[in-house]
Order: structure tokens, then C-alpha cells, then sequence
């Protein structure tokens, strides 16, 4: 057998990966001098969308700036634009709708559960699950409930458009006429929202001695993990 052929027994983690033997996953077997391992993996996607919707971002910029050196000329940046734009929204969604689900299974005992009849629409509940596991203080939660209402009208516009037949609106980019979804998913929109995401992120990493010794430890793990992601775009000006 080649040696390219050859698989070696292991475990490979990739950054996010996370490695956890669980209760009686470690047996040791003294009369035969064995050793067993059981081991169990966790991988954080969130920190993907997260670094996916920055690059989306950035790449949204880019493609402005060529149009402009290009003297307003070539069209297919604007293409570009709004293809990085729209992708940069979507993922800062999905970013906080892995949050979400993070906060779900590492603290079970702060799930909401709405007593209302009628079922509360998604950013709301994203947002109140998000507040519970933080303990994230009134005056701050009245910035992140809004904030999360409009996102998820831009992801469900991207992700479920009309197709009703709609009257152009005016590009002052090119003075000309275009859709309004095209016009709407810019590198200004995209650059808002992401710098609003990284606002959210930091007041989730702060440290606050009321929340539960779990969530204290995955904040710990966002200050060391999340904070390498998006340092590039706090220090320099990417999001500007």
C-alpha cells in the first residue's frame, strides 16, 4: 500500500474545534494494560459567519472603490457590489442565529419560552434568549432589539424576495434608474451592519459576574477566539 493511502488514527481540529472526553470516556484497563479514549467534538460555525460576513464586507468596499476608479464607468462592480453586500447581511443573520442556538445548549435552564399566544416573530425571540444567557442590562437590550428586528427584515428580504414588478428607483451612482433591492444591498448597508454586529459582540464578551459559571466560559472563549477575528476590522479601517 502507498503511503498516500495510509490513514492515521486521530482527531483533527481545525480552529473552533473544541475536544471534550466525556464522564467514562477514559477506561483503563489495568490487567490487559489497555487505555481507551472516548472523545466527543464540538465545532463553532458561528465564528465562520462571523469571519464570512467581515469578508463579504470588506470585499462589498472593494468593490465600490474599483467602480469609482473605474470613474463610475464599469457596471460590473456595481454586480459585485451587491453580491458581497447581500451575502455580508445574510451571514451577519446567520452569525446571530448560531449565537442563539449557542445560548440554547449551554444554558438550558435561561431558555425562553414566550407566554404569549400568538408565536413571537424570530429576531425577538433571538433577542431575548441573547439577553437572558448575557444578563444583558435594559438600556443596552433597548439597542439590540431593534437592531435585530431590521436585520432580519434585510436577511428575509435577500433570502425571500417579491417577485412583484416594482418602479425603479434612482441610482446616484450611475443616474440611472434600477431595482430597489439593488440599490438597498450597498457596502454602506453592508459596513452598518457589521460594525453593529461587532458592537453587539463586545458587549456580549464584557465580563459581568451575574451570569451563570457556563456562560462565563464561553465568554472567556470569545474574548480569545472572536477578538482574533475581528481585530482586523477594529484597528484598521476596513469598516469605514
Amino acid at each position: 500500500m502507498a503511503d498516500s493511502d495510509k490513514h492515521e488514527a486521530g482527531i483533527f481540529a481545525s480552529p473552533g474545534t473544541q475536544i471534550v472526553i466525556p464522564a467514562g470516556g477514559l477506561k483503563v484497563d489495568l490487567d490487559r494494560g489497555e487505555m481507551t479514549v472516548e472523545v466527543k467534538l464540538y465545532y463553532d460555525v458561528a465564528a465562520h459567519w462571523l469571519q464570512i460576513s467581515l469578508v463579504r464586507t470588506r470585499e462589498a468596499q472593494e468593490a465600490r472603490k474599483a467602480f469609482v476608479e473605474s470613474g463610475n464607468q464599469n457596471y460590473e462592480y456595481l454586480g459585485l457590489e451587491f453580491n458581497a453586500a447581500v451575502s455580508a447581511v445574510v451571514a451577519i443573520a446567520t452569525f446571530f442565529d448560531a449565537i442563539y442556538a449557542q445560548c440554547k445548549s449551554k444554558n438550558p435552564s435561561e431558555n425562553y419560552t414566550s407566554s404569549q399566544k400568538r408565536k413571537p416573530k424570530r429576531p425577538a425571540v433571538v433577542a431575548e434568549q441573547i439577553r437572558r444567557v448575557f444578563k444583558i442590562e435594559h438600556n443596552r437590550f433597548r439597542e439590540l432589539r431593534p437592531f435585530l428586528i431590521e436585520l432580519y427584515e434585510l436577511r428575509d428580504l435577500a433570502v425571500h424576495p417579491s417577485h412583484d414588478l416594482e418602479i425603479p428607483v434612482m441610482d446616484e451612482r450611475i443616474n440611472r434608474g434600477v431595482s430597489p433591492i439593488f440599490l438597498k444591498f450597498n457596502s454602506k448597508l453592508a459596513v452598518c451592519y457589521a460594525q453593529q454586529m461587532i458592537s453587539v459582540l463586545e458587549v456580549l464578551m464584557e465580563k459581568n459576574g451575574r451570569v451563570a459559571e457556563s456562560t462565563e466560559e464561553w465568554k472567556q472563549y470569545l474574548r480569545e477566539r472572536y477578538l482574533k477575528l475581528i481585530e482586523p476590522y477594529t484597528t484598521r479601517t476596513e469598516l469605514e
